[in-house]
């Protein structure tokens, strides 16, 4: 999915396996509901799945083998993603988030809180949130490239960094999701 990258350096791996061996991907959903992580979803058994999955009411994170983009469809208004946990480098001040997103919440006129992101969540030693920031979709079905860069807050030791959706309906897509440390 996405390449692993110096120290200072990382990116989220959102297939399951760490891009450094510090860094751990997992489920994130602000749910009860069941995320299910489809490959091969563009033919065959995996559209199958995907289609079962979303008859059920559950959330899918797909990909096809062939695109190298993370794809999130929901069929209901729930708040749904991939987060990974990355720690913060000794001196660090600020953090950078960049890469590419697309995605228009089919639901945006009713439900104005619809928004697909990418989020970061700064934490203290014991896991506890002391800040957030946001970078939003804007919702365009275009691919759209974002940097923006973020001040880390004191006693901050390490950064959630989620794609997600948040009461959307439809299908997003994120790609080259990556931080750096300065």
């Amino acid at each position: 999915m996405l390449s692993a990258a110096p120290a200072s350096h990382r990116g989220l791996s959102f297939d399951g396996s760490a891009s450094s061996s510090r860094s751990t991907s997992t489920p994130y959903s602000m749910t009860d509901k069941t995320v299910w992580f489809v490959t091969g979803a563009s033919r065959g058994m995996g559209v199958d799945i995907v289609k079962a999955a979303l008859a059920a009411g559950h959330a899918v994170v797909a990909t096809d083998g062939k695109d190298t983009f993370v794809r999130l469809t929901t069929d209901q208004v729930e708040n749904a993603g991939v987060a990974q946990m990355v720690p913060v480098p000794a001196k660090s001040t600020r953090i950078a988030v960049m890469g590419r997103m697309r995605g228009k919440p089919k639901n945006e006129r009713e439900e104005k809180r619809a928004a697909v992101e990418v989020a970061l969540g700064f934490r203290d030693a014991r896991g506890g949130m002391i800040n957030a920031g946001v970078v939003a979709s804007e919702g365009s079905a275009y691919w759209r490239t974002f940097r923006r860069e973020f001040q880390i807050p004191p006693g901050c030791a390490q950064v959630e960094v989620s794609a997600r959706s948040i009461f959307a309906i439809g299908t997003f897509d994120f790609d080259t999701v990556r931080v750096e440390f300065k």
